[in-house]
């Protein structure tokens, strides 16, 4: 592949600040950015407000803006493979990141993504994979992105991040379908290069922050329990529709690492979040 530029991809659902937190994040390496490809997932907040504002941003920095809003819910019928796949057929570029709204970029990403530009390809590898750390219950960076403090962490193992947009799709069959798995197009053995030592993260690549109010958190707990109950025949309906009515199941508790973070940099200078457990 003969360039690094990619296309920046996310679905958001009520995630408003965050995602203006994850486009910002790019900014520092916006030369590598072809466009960002946002689809808002039936937000009831801000989002729409937030994706108007980013529009103009974006075209300062000359990097294109593809938006959509996907009314639907979460169901048998829209999974989150689903919505991957429509991010995929709406982005432009060959070389894909997949990013989730609560991730924050740091400034080794530019690295990581050179290195799967390298890999992707001419090797015949259909996607590169790395692990990162989830940040819960506070983060506070200094001025120049450097994390002060923060709460507990737990290590997201190593998934394909990175993707070459026409050889893969997405399938709602990872772990018995509680979450989407990257495949090849071509029915081949995806080949998957990792970017990671020992599955642990590469410092300063990124964070995901998932510093949340407690009913955020506990709506968050059941939707992999949900889509793997769609995907089994055992649920009806929508995911919100079953959260209301209290049928839905929640997914075990995270095993929590000892990781201390403080002193990795991302691009989220002056950051304070932070609620009570």
């Amino acid at each position: 592949m003969s360039t690094t530029r990619a296309s920046f991809c996310v679905t958001s659902f009520d995630e408003a600040d965050a995602l203006r937190r994850l486009v910002r994040s790019s900014y520092r390496f916006a030369s590598l950015v072809s466009e960002w490809v946002i689809i808002d997932h039936r937000s009831r907040d801000r989002t729409p407000l937030v994706i108007d504002a980013l529009r103009g941003e974006l075209a300062l920095r000359k990097i294109s803006l593809v938006t959509v809003r996907e009314p639907r819910d979460l169901s048998a019928s829209l999974t989150m493979a689903d919505l991957r796949n429509q991010l995929l057929d709406m982005a432009s570029s060959p070389l894909v990141v997949m990013a989730d709204a609560d991730f924050v970029f740091g400034p080794a990403f530019p690295s990581v993504l050179s290195a799967a530009s390298t890999v992707i390809g001419p090797t015949q590898n259909h996607a590169v994979g790395f692990a990162r750390p989830v940040i819960w219950d506070r983060i506070r960076t200094k001025k120049c992105g450097r994390i002060k403090d923060h709460g507990r962490v737990w290590v997201h193992k190593w998934r394909p991040g990175i993707v070459l947009r026409d050889a893969v799709r997405y399938s709602q069959t990872f772990g018995e379908g509680r979450w989407e798995d990257v495949v090849s197009a071509d029915g081949r053995p995806l080949r998957v290069e990792r970017l990671t030592k020992k599955r642990l993260p590469r410092p300063n690549t990124l964070v995901s922050i998932n510093v949340k109010p407690a009913d955020r958190l506990d709506l968050r707990s059941t939707m992999t329990r949900f889509m793997q109950d769609c995907t089994r025949g055992e649920a009806s309906g929508n995911w919100l529709e079953n959260y209301e009515a209290g049928t839905v199941r929640r997914q075990p508790a995270y095993e929590f690492v000892d990781m201390d973070l403080t002193g990795w940099k991302i691009n989220a200078p002056n950051l304070r979040l932070g609620y009570d457990a």
